[in-house]
């Protein structure tokens, strides 16, 4: 009987060992839940404007359909028809802007030929308007086909705001960018300033200008993350 006894009591204490065991790796197993993960997506998808106001869904659709490659093969055809063939191609709005054009005694009706393949859509717009000094600019969520004269008028300028913290913190940082902007990019009669609070550039000009200077940008940092 006593024997017995022993053997169970044995028994139970090696039952309770390895359920005590488990228990503990078990916890071990369990850890608190880490915020790194999410601070690293959040950080991830936190991705900065290059400027301000940020662009619309519709402004970035536009932008990206400039860059997508496209086909053309006119000859002499109407500039209406050769734009809203392009129109429905790449899906979006492309206006002309016959009052525009009426200034310097163009139509929508200006015959234009190109014959290209494979060339992004905004080269292949340079290309088609550049005889009749044509361009386009994107403008209240749509590209509207307007005259170089017109795109370059002080009516045309758009404010923008371009965070640059990233050039450093000194002046002479900052003067440095603004002198390589007014140079390589700005007419005379553009304006750009420098915000200190904000450490940002506000710049008022053209589209094609407001482009130049964003792709300046973009170049110069990839240029500094190669060091």
């Amino acid at each position: 009987m006593i024997l017995a006894v022993c053997v169970l009591t044995s028994v139970w204490l090696v039952m309770a060992a390895n359920a005590e065991d488990k228990q503990s790796k078990k916890n071990q197993n369990v850890q608190a839940p880490s915020i790194v993960p999410d601070e690293t997506k959040r950080s991830a998808n936190e991705i900065k404007p290059i400027s301000y106001p940020e662009l619309t869904k519709h402004e970035l659709k536009i932008q990206e359909a400039l860059n997508t490659e496209t086909d053309c093969d006119f000859s002499e055809t109407p500039l209406s028809k050769a734009m809203e063939l392009l129109a429905d191609r790449h899906g979006i709005t492309i206006l002309v802007m016959p009052h525009h054009l009426g200034e310097e005694g163009l139509t929508v009706n200006e015959p234009v030929s190109l014959s290209v393949k494979g060339i992004s859509l905004k080269n292949a717009l340079d290309l088609m308007l550049e005889p009749n000094d044509l361009t386009y600019v994107v403008d209240q969520d749509v590209l509207k086909i307007t005259t170089r004269i017109k795109a370059e008028d002080e009516l045309e300028y758009m404010l923008r705001v371009y965070p640059v913290s990233d050039f450093g913190n000194t002046p002479e940082g900052y003067l440095e960018l603004i002198d390589m902007i007014h140079k390589t990019v700005l007419y005379y009669d553009d304006s750009i300033s420098l915000i200190s609070s904000s450490k940002s550039l506000v710049v008022n000009s053209s589209y094609h200008n407001h482009i130049a200077i964003v792709e300046l940008l973009t170049q110069l940092r990839r240029a500094r993350a190669l060091d």
